[in-house]
Protein backbone atom coordinates (compact mmCIF):
# COMPACT_ATOMS: atom_id res chain seq x y z
CA UNK A 1 0.00 0.00 0.00
CA UNK A 2 1.49 3.49 -0.63
CA UNK A 3 0.93 6.26 1.02
CA UNK A 4 -1.16 8.03 -1.71
CA UNK A 5 -3.57 4.95 -1.78
CA UNK A 6 -3.88 5.01 2.56
CA UNK A 7 -7.48 5.99 3.67
CA UNK A 8 -7.37 9.25 5.07
CA UNK A 9 -8.09 9.77 8.18
CA UNK A 10 -11.56 11.04 8.19
CA UNK A 11 -12.32 8.08 5.98
CA UNK A 12 -11.01 5.79 8.62
CA UNK A 13 -13.12 7.64 11.36
CA UNK A 14 -16.39 7.18 8.95
CA UNK A 15 -15.93 3.51 8.18
CA UNK A 16 -15.35 3.06 12.36
CA UNK A 17 -18.36 5.01 13.04
CA UNK A 18 -20.43 2.80 10.51
CA UNK A 19 -19.41 -0.19 12.02
CA UNK A 20 -21.17 1.13 15.40
CA UNK A 21 -23.68 1.85 13.38
CA UNK A 22 -24.31 -1.96 11.95
CA UNK A 23 -23.25 -3.36 15.10
CA UNK A 24 -26.50 -1.38 17.26
CA UNK A 25 -28.48 -2.13 14.02
CA UNK A 26 -27.93 -5.93 14.44
CA UNK A 27 -27.90 -5.36 18.68
CA UNK A 28 -24.58 -7.24 18.43
CA UNK A 29 -23.30 -6.67 21.84
CA UNK A 30 -19.52 -7.82 21.68
CA UNK A 31 -18.71 -6.04 18.56
CA UNK A 32 -20.53 -2.92 19.82
CA UNK A 33 -18.25 -3.02 22.78
CA UNK A 34 -15.16 -4.23 20.41
CA UNK A 35 -15.90 -1.02 18.37
CA UNK A 36 -16.46 1.45 21.10
CA UNK A 37 -13.40 0.71 22.58
CA UNK A 38 -11.92 0.57 19.14
CA UNK A 39 -13.07 4.66 19.38
CA UNK A 40 -12.49 5.42 22.26
CA UNK A 41 -8.79 4.18 22.23
CA UNK A 42 -8.68 6.34 19.19
CA UNK A 43 -10.81 9.28 19.57
CA UNK A 44 -11.36 9.70 23.40
CA UNK A 45 -14.55 9.01 25.54
CA UNK A 46 -15.99 12.71 24.49
CA UNK A 47 -16.40 12.00 20.95
CA UNK A 48 -18.23 8.41 21.26
CA UNK A 49 -20.84 8.60 19.10
CA UNK A 50 -24.41 7.87 20.94
CA UNK A 51 -27.38 5.95 18.67
CA UNK A 52 -29.16 9.52 18.40
CA UNK A 53 -25.98 11.08 16.78
CA UNK A 54 -25.01 8.57 14.03
CA UNK A 55 -27.77 9.04 11.80
CA UNK A 56 -29.78 5.71 13.25
CA UNK A 57 -32.95 5.33 14.93
CA UNK A 58 -32.60 3.43 18.25
CA UNK A 59 -34.24 0.51 19.34
CA UNK A 60 -34.18 1.69 22.47
CA UNK A 61 -33.74 4.94 25.12
CA UNK A 62 -30.07 6.17 23.98
CA UNK A 63 -27.47 5.11 26.62
CA UNK A 64 -26.28 8.06 28.32
CA UNK A 65 -22.63 8.82 28.11
CA UNK A 66 -22.21 7.63 31.89
CA UNK A 67 -23.47 3.98 30.96
CA UNK A 68 -20.86 3.39 27.90
CA UNK A 69 -18.01 4.76 30.27
CA UNK A 70 -19.05 2.46 32.60
CA UNK A 71 -18.91 -0.44 30.11
CA UNK A 72 -15.58 0.51 28.85
CA UNK A 73 -14.28 1.06 32.26
CA UNK A 74 -15.97 -2.97 33.50
CA UNK A 75 -14.56 -3.96 29.98
CA UNK A 76 -10.68 -2.80 30.91
CA UNK A 77 -10.99 -3.98 34.81
CA UNK A 78 -11.85 -7.46 33.30
CA UNK A 79 -8.75 -7.38 30.47
CA UNK A 80 -6.81 -6.17 33.65
CA UNK A 81 -7.82 -8.57 35.89
CA UNK A 82 -6.89 -11.41 32.72
CA UNK A 83 -3.56 -10.02 32.77
CA UNK A 84 -2.67 -9.82 36.73
CA UNK A 85 -3.56 -13.31 37.07
CA UNK A 86 -1.88 -14.57 34.25
CA UNK A 87 1.64 -12.45 35.43
CA UNK A 88 3.25 -14.18 38.63
CA UNK A 89 4.79 -11.46 41.12
CA UNK A 90 8.19 -11.43 41.77
CA UNK A 91 7.81 -10.16 44.96
CA UNK A 92 4.98 -10.52 47.35
CA UNK A 93 3.83 -7.73 49.81
CA UNK A 94 4.16 -10.19 52.49
CA UNK A 95 7.56 -10.77 51.51
CA UNK A 96 8.86 -7.19 52.03
CA UNK A 97 9.40 -5.87 55.88
CA UNK A 98 9.51 -2.38 56.41
CA UNK A 99 11.45 -3.11 59.56
CA UNK A 100 14.02 -5.08 57.86
CA UNK A 101 17.20 -2.72 56.98
CA UNK A 102 17.50 -2.28 53.22
CA UNK A 103 21.19 -3.37 52.22
CA UNK A 104 22.99 -0.74 49.89
CA UNK A 105 24.03 -1.31 46.92
CA UNK A 106 27.83 -0.57 45.96
CA UNK A 107 28.12 2.22 43.23
CA UNK A 108 29.33 0.84 39.86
Amino acid sequence: MTASSAPLPQQRREALRQQLIDARARADQREIARVEQQWVHRYGVSSLPQPDSTGEQPSVAPAPPASVLGRFTSALQGCLDEVASTVEPSVSASDLSLSAPLHEVPPP
